[in-house]
């Protein structure tokens, strides 16, 4: 079959399809409905991935992250696969002549107040080496070391629940307290 012909019966096929189509209007609908709901799933599904697990993150050699995991029995305080207590962390450091650099972070929650305001957010506790061994830069110069509860007097937007919160005017001081 030459290209003509092939292109021929691809042509009459469709118009074929389109009248068939055109004759059950109620089956013609719920067809598109139904490409366009698995092909949106599928966009959002794969979508959802990339960003994900596909995705390398925003740092300096994304590809040289290492996360240490521990199996067996859990001596000191942690809380569970992932983690690994404060006193290990540091024996890891002390003794390391593996990696470039290390840092260890722990997730909690904490109390947020801005002036009379107050909300309870998710932060990570880190170690001083966090930001230059992922090469990256703090949006504002934080403390080294911050107690609880710490004023951060600063100029920066937070953003809490999905909500973005209204920049904090220098006067003004950011509490948190974990």
């Amino acid at each position: 079959m030459s290209f003509g012909g092939w292109l021929d019966t691809i042509l009459r096929d469709l118009k074929y399809t389109f009248r068939m189509l055109a004759r059950t209007p109620g089956f013609t609908a719920v067809a598109v409905l139904t490409l366009a709901l698995g092909i949106g799933a599928n966009t959002a599904i794969f979508t959802l991935l990339d960003q994900v697990l596909l995705r390398l993150l925003p740092v300096k050699d994304p590809q040289q992250l290492v996360l240490l995991t521990m199996r067996g029995r859990h001596y000191g305080n942690n809380w569970g696969g992932n983690a690994i207590s404060h006193p290990m962390f540091r024996d890891f450091r002390d003794h390391n002549d593996v990696f470039s650099d290390m840092f260890c972070r722990f997730p909690t929650s904490a109390s947020l107040s801005i002036g009379q305001q107050a909300e309870r957010v998710s932060v990570e506790l880190v170690s001083g080496t966090y930001f230059s061994t992922l090469g990256v830069v703090p949006a504002s110069s934080l403390p080294k070391t911050i107690k609880s509860p710490a004023v951060i007097p600063s100029l920066f937007s937070i953003t809490t629940s999905g909500r973005p919160v209204s920049p904090v005017i220098p006067k003004s001081s950011v509490r948190l307290s974990l």
